[in-house]
């Protein structure tokens, strides 16, 4: 596995804390740490549903973008996502993605969160997504390691 690099060219991603852990062809994995400023629920200490919705769609995103290649790139069109259950005080977050199909203006996707120390148990929430393929600007070649 590569070292995990921040996804710092989708700058809400870095200011969330946003992590790739790891991607193959068509998989992505990320974490999303838990901190206060994220709480989306004082009581429970869950984290808010715009973090886990940003975390969704950047590993989605990442998945589809490792299915198409370097040459070209990827935009949310659509995301569901179904919100089952909510996290807990002070556990990160671990979603992970997956390209389920290509076109050729279109990359289909699912993913799902769980806590990052229970990846097996039941998921916090479900996402569907569709992503526009473009070609990728010359201008971004210096924007990935």
């Amino acid at each position: 596995m590569a070292e995990p690099q921040s996804l710092y060219t989708i700058p809400h991603g870095e200011a969330l804390g946003i992590v790739l852990l790891e991607s193959s062809p068509r998989s992505a994995r990320c974490r999303l740490p838990w901190r206060a400023e994220l709480v989306g629920h004082p009581a429970v200490g869950s984290i808010f549903s715009g973090a886990v919705w940003a975390l969704l769609d950047q590993t989605l995103g990442a998945a589809c973008f490792e299915a198409v290649g370097l040459s070209r790139a990827v935009a949310t069109i659509d995301l569901r996502v179904d919100y089952l259950r909510p996290s807990r005080r002070g556990r990160a977050l671990l979603a992970l993605g997956e390209c389920t199909r290509l076109t050729r203006q279109v990359a289909f996707a699912r993913g799902t969160v769980h806590h990052e120390d229970e990846p097996e148990a039941e998921p916090l929430a479900l996402a569907q997504g569709t992503f526009m393929i473009y070609e990728r600007p010359p201008e971004w070649a210096a924007r990935r390691p």
